[in-house]
């Protein structure tokens, strides 16, 4: 990755990152005005009033989670796009929602939810980590996909914020499980923009090399063998 050197200082500097001119196809997150602050919604969820709870919680796309939220609330801040203003956080152990700030006012770019009022959510639910630019946070999200008696899966989603839109750039099954046989998927980041995929199946290990292609603003796979996995 190219860095840029500043005489004065001595300060390293990384250049912007590379953003596609035409709006991706990636399916995109709902977004939604709000008509609060990320302050004012967590002290609304972490509230002893049930009303205002429920209010906030259905505020922020939770609305099956509204008489439920009785677990640890958290706000946190990071940047997740190329505008250097951090975005919010609002979390719970199995939901987050993302808060942008755009003038003077925010708007919800992102809410998420796991997996209905008798599943378990993975953990952790959410995380944020840089996987393509240094500068940026992409938030991830673990989630359950189909399940049953015996059966069951969860995925590994990797969603970026480009011009206040969150996409869904990247997505696998983590685990798939039934009554013959378990699967079982690590994602592995390798450096900026580049990850891979280990797949166990039984005895058998398949791995596969993503790359980040800012044209398209998604991670393709690598069709070049053989594929190198970190171990």
């Amino acid at each position: 990755m190219p860095i840029l050197l500043l005489a004065q200082g001595m300060m390293l500097v990384s250049p912007p990152e590379p953003l596609p001119k035409d709006q991706p196809t990636a399916r995109r997150e709902r977004r939604v005005k709000l008509n609060s602050t990320p302050e004012a919604l967590f002290a609304a969820l972490t509230s002893k009033d049930e009303a205002r709870k429920k209010e906030a919680a259905i505020v922020l796309g939770w609305e099956w989670l509204a008489d439920r939220i009785d677990g640890d609330v958290a706000i946190h801040s990071a940047n997740l796009d190329a505008d250097p203003a951090t975005e919010r956080i609002l979390n719970l152990e199995n939901a987050a929602a993302v808060l942008k700030q755009e003038g003077d006012d925010w708007w919800l770019v992102g809410s998420f939810s796991c997996c209905g009022p008798s599943g378990h959510a993975p953990e952790p639910f959410v995380e944020w980590k840089s996987l393509v630019w240094p500068d940026t946070k992409d938030l991830i999200i673990h989630t359950g996909g189909a399940y049953g008696t015996g059966v069951g899966q969860t995925n590994y989603q990797v969603y970026r914020l480009l011009r206040g839109h969150m996409y869904l750039v990247f997505e696998i099954d983590e685990n798939t499980h039934n009554w013959r046989e378990t699967i079982d998927t690590k994602v592995l980041p390798i450096s900026a923009g580049k990850m891979a995929t280990l797949r166990t199946r039984g005895k058998t290990t398949t791995c596969t090399n993503w790359n980040w292609n800012p044209t398209k603003f998604q991670f393709e796979p690598v069709t070049a063998k053989p594929a190198r996995c970190p171990q």
